[in-house]
């Protein structure tokens, strides 16, 4: 959360070549940073917080009235660039997520120009003049991060549906029943998944494709069919006459003295 308080008789100082420079050689900047450097002055030091104010009931130094401060710069220019900021990485106003308000110095000047915003020319000048570093990824590219990383596990999942109901339909034609671990093994034994996923991850599969399809869907009706109540344990005379019926390639699967298919080819 991007919240906190100006000392109230801070006031910014104007940026000179050499604090360009120095800002230009970091690998990441703060949101606040480069707002500050746009307009043309030295970012603020330490713990970077705000809270607006009014800086005229606290500052009764000469001349406080015609120098401009943090809190008027807060309420103007510096709030107006944080805000269109917060905007471009789909934050909430100054409420930036995780590592959203660290951006890397070119990407950062590369959004104010897609604002039609006015830069230092001392800023440009050191930003094309250092040497382009590894920085944490701006906003924009952990968005696209999340989607590529969603869009993986509905694929995953999909797989291991389809996977799932073909395993799960043999079984109901040999009338066998097993665990859903023991469904999971006979899954993913066919190495056709992208990557196998923890058994309570397929514990989760297997409770939604049974709840969300409802008894009349496919899937449903054949988890109901080959699956042991979750409540109970098969007696042991139940569990002989299911191996009995167990297809051998399965039995064979679960008894572990078949290798995956990955090892066949």
């Amino acid at each position: 959360m991007y919240s906190g308080s100006t000392v109230p008789v801070d006031r910014p100082a104007r940026a000179d070549e050499k604090t360009f420079e120095d800002f230009a050689q970091r690998p990441f900047w703060h949101a606040e940073e480069g707002a500050a450097l746009v307009l043309g002055f030295t970012p603020r030091r330490g713990k970077l917080k705000y809270r607006p104010f009014d800086d005229k009931e606290h500052d009764r130094t000469p001349g406080a009235e015609k120098a401009v401060s943090w809190g008027q710069l807060f309420a103007g220019e510096l709030g107006e660039i944080l805000s269109r900021y917060s905007q471009a990485v789909e934050s909430r106003g100054w409420d930036f997520r995780a590592s959203y308000p660290y951006v890397a110095p070119a990407a950062f000047i590369e959004f104010c120009d897609r604002s039609g915003m006015q830069l230092p020319a001392g800023l440009r000048k050191a930003i094309r003049r250092s040497p382009p570093r590894s920085s944490m990824p701006t906003g924009s590219s952990r968005i696209k991060q999340k989607r590529r990383r969603a869009s993986t596990v509905a694929k995953r999942k999909s797989s291991y549906a389809a996977q799932t109901h073909q395993v799960a339909v043999v079984l109901r034609e040999a009338n066998v029943k097993v665990s859903a671990a023991q469904l999971q093994e006979l899954v993913e034994w066919q190495a056709t998944l992208d990557r196998n996923v923890k058994q309570s991850t397929f514990q989760t599969y297997v409770r939604a494709w049974r709840r969300n399809g409802g008894t009349q869907k496919p899937m449903a009706k054949v988890l109901r069919d080959v699956l042991w109540p979750e409540s109970g344990r098969p007696s042991e005379e139940q569990l002989a006459e299911q191996k009995m019926r167990m297809p051998i390639e399965y039995a064979e699967i679960l008894s572990g003295k078949s290798l995956p298919k990955k090892f066949l080819k």
